[in-house]
């Protein structure tokens, strides 16, 4: 009876994980598998689905194997716990704090099957009947699950309702890690001092001027950013390129990542986001400004700098062809 409360228990708390993600969006996924996409480079909206999926098809291989999922409702529960703990860690080492309780109840939810899987006593499991059926039904969870996150539209993130840091220091004042978030996709038609970008460089005003400029946010461990620069910049150059580096988060050394490598640009204007802070910017971004007015943007989601560069090109054409 313990054993049987554990898994529907776990169960219902893989469907709550799944049915949180899919109203609350991005604000309801763990600070600390966000801070996970980041570095992985992986769209927060994909991280949810992501998580949406695999809580769908958890919740259903439980259903299906009942007494014999008794090993995946305990790995379940403790990823619960985990994922608390880690966003409770994640709560007091940054300095934009979401609600504390978020953390608690992922621990205490977590903790309570695995409390109960202590007291139980593993179950006498009797020869499977259908086999066939059951594999089947396995393979139906995956499929449904599949189609759930890829079907999910999770909201965006919500920018937390915290003060404005604007210095470039890596903490604050109490220790905690400083974070920057910045929102290109919504930098169209807006002037460039209404960015983010000046809080941190302020000179980016005076050298995007009013001349038709090209913006690229890059990281040097970014491939696709290499490409850019290798393959749309060097063999026509604009008049006026500024290539901004985001630093990596963390230690690019302990991670599966690209080697290092400066990118090659020698008409660019090279400028670099102070290190230590963590730069929520999913490179690459670049953008096209006329008049300081930002007229173009391609971001990692879109992928089509050459639309921007195309742009570029025909405002300078514009602009050399005007008395």
């Amino acid at each position: 009876m313990i054993d049987r409360t554990m898994r529907y228990m776990v169960l219902v708390l893989l469907l709550a994980v799944a049915f949180t993600i899919s109203i609350a969006g991005v604000d309801a996924v763990p600070a600390w598998i966000r801070g996970l996409s980041i570095r992985l480079q992986i769209e927060p909206d994909t991280m949810a689905r992501i998580l949406i999926g695999l809580s769908v098809c958890l919740a259903g291989m439980l259903a299906t194997l009942r007494a014999r999922g008794r090993a995946l409702a305990v790995i379940g529960a403790a990823a619960i716990a985990f994922s608390g703990i880690a966003d409770l860690a994640a709560w007091f080492s940054t300095e934009n704090r979401a609600f504390i309780l978020w953390p608690i109840l992922q621990i205490v939810a977590g903790m309570v099957p695995l409390a109960l899987w202590q007291a139980s006593r593993k179950p006498t499991l009797e020869p499977m009947r259908h086999p066939a059926l059951t594999g089947t039904l396995l393979a139906l969870s995956i499929l449904v699950a599949a189609i759930i996150a890829a079907r999910a539209e999770p909201p965006p993130l919500t920018e937390a309702p915290t003060r404005i840091d604007q210095t470039s220091v890596a903490r604050d004042e109490e220790g905690r890690l400083r974070v920057h978030n910045f929102t290109p996709e919504e930098w169209t038609g807006v002037g460039i001092e209404q960015t983010q970008i000046p809080e941190h460089l302020p000179q980016i005003t005076e050298l995007v001027g009013t001349e038709p400029s090209v913006v690229i946010l890059y990281s040097p461990y970014c491939e696709v950013c290499h490409e850019i620069f290798d393959t749309l910049i060097a063999p026509d150059p604009p008049a006026n390129v500024i290539a901004i580096e985001v630093p990596a988060a963390g230690d690019p050394s302990t991670r599966d990542m690209p080697e290092k490598e400066d990118v090659v640009c020698t008409d660019c204007t090279m400028l670099n986001f102070p290190r230590g802070p963590m730069w929520l910017i999913t490179t690459p971004v670049v953008f096209t400004t006329e008049n300081g007015i930002i007229t173009c943007v391609s971001t990692s989601s879109d992928a089509d700098p050459e639309r921007c560069l195309a742009a570029n090109k025909e405002a300078e054409a514009a602009k050399a062809a005007s008395p």
